[in-house]
């Protein structure tokens, strides 16, 4: 057959500098080896080469290149420093609800295309805002709750606290969560008091350890990306509620 348009020298030349600067757009490869090696690739062979290298192909993962190490260790200390807790009026039964809180902002556009790398690609990303939030409570152990906010004050932290605890009538709640302001201002801290509810840190730039960020992800909170995107897009709680109870199942 045809001798390869790359060497063998060449082609492990390639994947050094695929591995260097990644990921990729497969025009960006394509571009790639026609200015360093002079030679083209249909996308059809590029595709089944980079494959050959080990390369994934799919839609990157946002994250922040600040995430320490050892997140998923921290995470797991914090909480083992919780266990051991006095019960109060509100928590009679000793039983403990476990669960994640995140708040989010409906998305016009989503990350759509796809892009070469080696193991899972992964990009960092600023998400748009909008006035109108979503609270969510992903219950691993207990009942999940969901609220619509003009904001996510502490004022309104406070109230989503209590709609926890009106859901999870008993028993102590352990409620992991994120760093952002309001999950551990003054209101917070009286509505979680009084409520029973001790919240855990997730370690910073960690939301890969935060199970509800996967709801966010779901069609009931993203618009199709069109030309023209909506100024408000604002999801049904009753769709929002249908995926939690969902993620249980």
């Amino acid at each position: 057959g045809r001798p390869p348009k790359l060497s063998d020298a060449e082609r492990t030349r390639l994947k050094q500098l695929l591995q260097a600067d990644q990921p990729w757009t497969t025009p960006e490869v394509k571009l790639l080896i026609e200015e360093e090696f002079d030679v083209s690739y249909s996308q059809r062979h590029l595709a089944r080469m980079l494959k050959s290298f080990d390369m994934s192909y799919a839609i990157p993962r946002p994250e922040s290149p600040n995430r320490p190490d050892d997140a998923d260790d921290q995470l797991e200390e914090r909480a083992d420093d919780e266990d051991e807790y006095e019960e109060n009026d509100v928590a009679t039964d000793g039983g403990t609800v476990v669960g994640f809180l995140d708040e989010a902002w409906p998305q016009p556009t989503a990350n759509s295309q796809r892009v070469w790398a080696f193991g899972t690609p992964r990009l960092a990303k600023q998400l748009p805002s909008s006035d109108d939030a979503v609270l969510g409570f992903y219950a691993v152990i207990g009942t999940s709750a969901v609220a619509c906010k003009p904001d996510v004050s502490q004022s309104s932290l406070a109230e989503f606290f209590a709609q926890i605890r009106e859901q999870n009538p008993t028993g102590r709640i352990l409620l992991v969560c994120d760093n952002f302001s309001s999950h551990f201002a003054a209101e917070a801290d009286d509505a979680a008091t009084e409520y029973s509810i001790t919240r855990v840190r997730l370690p910073p730039y960690s939301p890969h350890l935060n199970p509800i960020e996967q709801l966010w992800k779901r069609p009931a909170f993203t618009s199709p990306v069109t030309r023209n995107p909506p100024e408000r897009f604002v999801p049904s709680i009753a769709s929002v509620e249908a995926i939690l109870r969902l993620r249980r199942s």
